[in-house]
């Protein structure tokens, strides 16, 4: 965006020596007159004087100014010239009227997206003066492209720090290796990284020497400038004491064909993989065990083609959501996460032997299940606890929205299947002994990102605005409720919200307004088959008006008061 900035001043500098030149050629004096009011000069001044907004990657409205002021740099010169050459008349004010009204879109669009802030500079302040004269504008171009060079690069300069690294615990011949930001880097001793003011991620894995494998103790984190890290190594795998199936098969399968279970009685970095448990869209998921007693799941991204970048940056968003939110009783803790670029690079390039051994992965918390595995099971659904075990769900997934919206997200795919377990019960009896956490946080996004992915049976009809919103969540929790205790999920709105869903691929944007509309006139005359004592309460969750929905800690409140 800096770089466009930069573009549209020096567009501005040519733009006033020609006109300069052109004026004092063959322009009459009026025409000098309405030169120097010309509406690009005034709105590109009143661009500079409002300011630029502070954040840089704000793209969108600094966009948005710039393409208009683009326009008046080509709209300007136009009417210039028909004045020039006779073809308009200086009396034609109209059109002047009209060239600066469009003109001055920009400055209220600004206003509207809060590009308010005062200039850092004087020297732009100067050159927005010269600007405005016309005459010396090519000067004030030159002089404010100068100082936003400077400016910027002062800016990226700032926004990097120094984070330094120490191994300990080595022989002296190995090297620790360490992934900062996607980077790698391998260092004996001790290692300084460059890190944006904002954190990096950075995870290091164990070490094969001669010896046998050294595993650090602490293999992941978020670095900030002016952190120490001190990475403590371990003999953890003497090498007479590696097992045999950490060798590599000599068949691999090719990723399109690949078989998961190829990984049980084998270690996949620090881990030994005991029992592959199941697939998801984007990944597949094993029991593992850490040293000797600590069992964890490992959620291993699928590689089927692609870009290694969007891979990197899917499991880099999911990676980020767990540790930004994880740190809550009913939300599915992380470990740690193995991301690494050019290893991504390297197995969608071929080598399936690395997607063997070292794959990108998320560590996370191992969990007994999930309640719909119980939902399932007419042992548990016929019971005569399952009611109260629903309602304590309920309010323990509310009690982890309420943390993951008030750290400014939106979980986005709330049902059953992403409610999970902390045991399995061993009888109906059990059901109320059983913890209850919130899981599969892939689809988190932040609170009015875009929204690029839905499970229509849970999500209400302004879903197709395509903005995230914490009631989105709440919409779900409430359909939740109800296939949970009727086992169907028959919304009356859902075939409309699929006829929705169809005309928003076809980029029909009357026909999801149409189809949208249908959906909440049926969603707001629904009698969902609900227990006496929720049925009010619950209805408000399901209501087609998000205004009128209530929020995580109303859910929790509620669920909590009742017996």
């Amino acid at each position: 965006m800096e770089s466009l900035l930069k573009t549209v001043f020096a567009l501005l500098a040519v733009e006033g020596f020609l006109f300069d030149l052109r004026v004092f050629m063959h322009l009459p004096y009026v025409s000098v007159i309405l030169l120097a009011l010309s509406p690009s000069s005034i709105v590109l001044t009143i661009f500079l004087l409002r300011g630029i907004n502070k954040d840089w990657y704000d793209e969108f409205t600094i966009f948005l100014g710039l393409v208009f002021l683009l326009v008046s740099l080509i709209v300007s010169p136009t009417i210039y010239a028909l004045i020039a050459y006779g073809y308009i008349h200086f009396s034609s004010v109209f059109l002047f009227a009209i060239t600066a009204l469009v003109n001055y879109t920009i400055p209220l669009a600004m206003t509207f997206y809060d590009m308010l802030i005062v200039i850092p500079s004087r020297r732009l302040r100067l050159a927005s003066c010269f600007i405005m004269t016309q005459f010396l504008s090519p000067l004030g171009a030159a002089l404010a492209y100068t100082t936003l060079n400077k400016i910027t690069t002062k800016k990226k300069d700032e926004e990097l720090g120094i984070a330094t690294f120490y191994a300990r615990g080595l022989p002296c011949r190995a090297k620790a290796i360490i992934n900062v930001g996607g980077k790698t880097y391998k260092f004996k001793d001790t290692i300084n990284v460059k890190v944006h003011k904002d954190g990096e991620f950075w995870k290091t894995c164990e070490v094969k020497t001669r010896e046998g494998i050294y595993e650090p103790r602490q293999n992941w984190g978020v670095a900030y400038p002016g952190d120490v890290f001190t990475i403590e190594y371990s003999l953890a795998k003497p090498k007479n004491m590696l097992p045999s199936t950490i060798t590599t098969p000599s068949t691999i399968p090719p990723l399109t064909n690949w078989d998961p279970k190829i990984w049980q009685g084998r270690y996949v970095s620090n881990y030994f993989i005991e029992k592959y448990i199941g697939e998801g869209g984007n990944g597949y998921v094993l029991k593992a065990k850490y040293g000797d007693s600590k069992e964890v799941a490992i959620k291993i991204l699928k590689l089927l083609g692609g870009k290694p970048m969007e891979f990197f940056k899917e499991l880099s968003q999911e990676a980020l959501n767990l540790v930004t939110v994880s740190d809550h009783p009913n939300i599915v803790k992380v470990y740690a996460f193995n991301l690494d670029s050019l290893a991504i690079n390297k197995i969608i390039n071929g080598d399936n032997a690395l997607y063997l051994t070292d794959p990108p992965m998320i560590v996370m918390e191992l969990m007994a299940g999930t309640l719909n595995d119980l939902l399932l099971d007419d042992r548990f659904y016929l019971s005569v606890n399952w009611k109260k075990a629903v309602y304590k769900a309920i309010k323990e997934v509310a009690l982890a929205l309420k943390y993951i919206h008030e750290n400014g997200y939106v979980h986005m795919d709330i049902k059953p299947s992403n409610i999970f377990i902390t045991k399995k019960p061993m009888s109906p009896q059990d059901l109320l002994n059983v913890g209850f956490k919130l899981g599969d946080l892939g689809s988190a996004l932040r609170v009015s990102s875009k929204i690029n992915q839905l499970t229509l049976e849970y999500s209400p009809p302004e879903v197709f605005e395509g903005i995230a919103k914490p009631l989105l969540d709440i919409f779900a929790l409430g359909m939740t409720i109800y296939v949970l205790l009727n086992r169907k999920a028959d919304r009356p709105d859902l075939v409309e919200m699929n006829e929705a869903f169809d005309c928003y691929v076809k980029h029909d944007l009357n026909c999801v307004s149409l189809k949208i509309s249908e959906a909440k006139t049926k969603l707001s005359s629904w009698q969902p088959n609900l227990p006496d004592e929720i049925e009010n309460f619950v209805k408000r969750m399901l209501s087609p008006d998000p205004s009128t929905r209530p929020t995580a800690e109303e859910v929790v409140m509620y669920f909590n008061s009742l017996p």
